[in-house]
This record gives structure tokens, C-alpha cells and sequence, in this order.
């Protein structure tokens, strides 16, 4: 009741499997959710081996994995179809994590939600095409719809 417009960027749904090789290393499961790393700045990537080097990283990760398979956010993810507001997901085309194909379409045809798929990039689609990214969000959350 409290949202006008909600935008998604591959969210989870339908228990996707989750990755958990090595879970306390980013730059694996970057890897695993976008073969294009290239855009990620050095900037960007000086964060994250900060972020690694953190005492609670690993345990963060261990509560995301925990989480998961929690089954209050399990049925929670599944409710996406009761968002009453306008819904629109953004989703990369080569998302290993969470493919497409296997996924978005899905989602989109459950909810009634908009859907862009933005070629070239992975999981990572503000990061790996960000211009691309704020342009899609800013059409939706300005009353239009992709």
C-alpha cells in the first residue's frame, strides 16, 4: 500500500539454485553471475577486495545462504503476484544465476510485470551497462512503462 511503482533487477523467485562455491570470495561469484567484469571500475573493485578483508564478510555470506533456504523467504520470494503496484523487472540476458530464459519471462507472464532484458550484460545490469540501467528505472518510475 505504501509503493507507487516497483522495479526489480533479477529478483529471486521460483528457488533458484543457489550458487555457494566459495561463498566467502567475491570475485567467484562475480564471476559466476556476470562473465563481463570489465565495467566494474578499479574503484569498484578496491571495494570489494575491502569488503572481503571485513571479519563479518564471511559471516554475512553464511546468513545470506542460511536466509535462502529460510522458508519465511522462500514463501515471501513466491508472493511477488500480490504487489498490487505497477511492477517492472530488469534482468540481464546472460544472468547465469538467474537465467532468463528460465526465469524472467516467467515472473513477467505470473505478475503482469513489465520486463527489459538488457543484452550483453549478466546478473549485474547497473553495473555492467549503469546509463542503460537509470534510463530503464527513470522511465518506469516516471509513470511509464518499458
Amino acid at each position: 500500500d505504501r509503493l507507487r511503482r516497483v522495479a526489480l533487477v533479477a529478483p529471486v523467485c521460483y528457488h533458484v539454485p543457489l550458487p555457494l562455491a566459495n561463498p566467502w570470495r567475491i570475485w567467484p561469484i562475480l564471476r559466476s553471475q556476470d562473465d563481463n567484469l570489465a565495467p566494474l571500475t578499479t574503484r569498484v573493485q578496491a571495494q570489494c577486495q575491502l569488503l572481503i578483508q571485513r571479519p563479518d564478510y564471511f559471516r554475512a555470506c553464511a546468513g545470506l545462504v542460511r536466509d535462502y533456504w529460510n522458508h519465511a523467504f522462500y514463501t515471501t520470494a513466491r508472493r511477488y503476484r500480490e504487489i498490487s503496484s505497477p511492477l517492472h523487472l530488469i534482468w540481464g540476458e546472460q544472468d547465469i544465476g538467474i537465467p532468463p530464459r528460465r526465469y524472467a519471462f516467467r515472473l513477467a507472464a505470473d505478475t503482469g510485470a513489465g520486463l527489459s532484458v538488457v543484452a550483453g550484460t549478466g546478473h549485474l545490469v547497473q553495473q555492467s551497462r549503469p546509463e542503460l540501467f537509470n534510463e530503464i528505472v527513470t522511465h518506469f518510475l516516471g509513470g511509464e512503462r518499458q
